[in-house]
């Protein structure tokens, strides 16, 4: 639907139309700030978002009726990747948009999956210590700990250096 831009403006009926809407840059202008779209009959929206929200309802009207995602995007004319990305699209709008059926494999209902392996609970004063406290126990071994772990790698930073340097004299 092509605009014919010599038409007047719905509000003024002077200037020319420059929006979709049917308004002319001023009366748009005041049209937004007073918020009297429905007394002078000027379209909110542009025809484009007129269009995704009928598509949308369709959308969701078939989605009601028990279709899938595939079989809308076969109605349609269109991949089903295109159809997903549309609702994703909506989703995020701000649309109220419902989820495919059946585009997932059914599964059923597993059984929930027990650990194998127990959650170790850290102590006061082994290993790194309980994380966050303050006690002296928990202090000492984080400290010993840390400054091993820092001279294991100062050796490895060491050697790597070392091993550079011959590699840049060759």
């Amino acid at each position: 639907m092509s605009l014919d831009r010599t038409i007047p403006c719905l509000v003024c009926g002077k200037r020319r139309r420059r929006f979709v809407n049917g308004c002319c840059e001023r009366c748009n202008a005041l049209v937004q700030a007073e918020g009297t779209y429905d007394q002078l009959g000027v379209s909110k929206l542009t025809a484009s978002q007129q269009r995704q929200r009928k598509m949308a309802a369709e959308y969701n009207r078939l989605i009601g009726l028990r279709m899938s995602q595939k079989q809308i995007a076969q109605l349609w004319g269109m991949t089903d990747r295109q159809v997903s990305s549309h609702a994703y699209r909506w989703r995020k709008s701000g649309l109220k948009v419902t989820h495919g059926w059946g585009n997932q494999i059914e599964m059923g209902d597993k059984p929930k999956v027990v650990a194998k392996t127990q959650r170790k609970v850290a102590q006061h004063g082994v290993g790194w210590g309980v994380t966050g406290c303050t006690c002296e126990l928990c202090k000492v071994s984080s400290r010993t700990l840390r400054a091993q772990s820092n001279v294991r790698y100062r050796k490895r930073r060491k050697l790597k250096r070392q091993a550079a340097k011959l590699l840049a004299a060759e």
